[in-house]
């Protein structure tokens, strides 16, 4: 696995590449900070798009029924491995949001 900082002017555009890849996969969303720990958002939730707005400075994090957002990031960071991108770590001034990336489990059909 590789870790990668992504740089501020790279954002947009790899949340739009990135979106594309995402759908089918699920996602759990960790917030963590030293005032109230690490508490889970979602818990894999199917993926429907990551958007980061410049004009708001914003990441939205779109999931089937819930939308996250993150204001005011500092840095981005995004964990590789051979499948693509497997984790994000968003950095905030307090806060730290860690979204965790999967393939949706396929079941077989039940038999009749």
């Amino acid at each position: 696995m590789t870790l990668r900082r992504i740089d501020r002017p790279q954002w947009a555009g790899f949340c739009k590449v990135l979106s594309r890849q995402l759908l089918g996969k699920q996602a759990e969303i960790t917030v963590a900070s030293m005032e109230f720990g690490a508490q889970i958002e979602a818990q894999w939730l199917p993926i429907t798009g990551l958007v980061y707005d410049p004009h708001t400075d914003a990441f939205e994090i779109a999931l089937e029924g819930l939308d996250h957002t993150v204001f005011h990031p500092l840095k981005l960071y995004a964990e590789f491995g051979l499948g693509g991108v497997e984790s994000l770590a968003i950095i905030e001034m307090n806060a730290t949001q860690i979204v965790i990336v999967r393939d949706t489990l396929m079941l077989p059909r039940p038999r009749v």
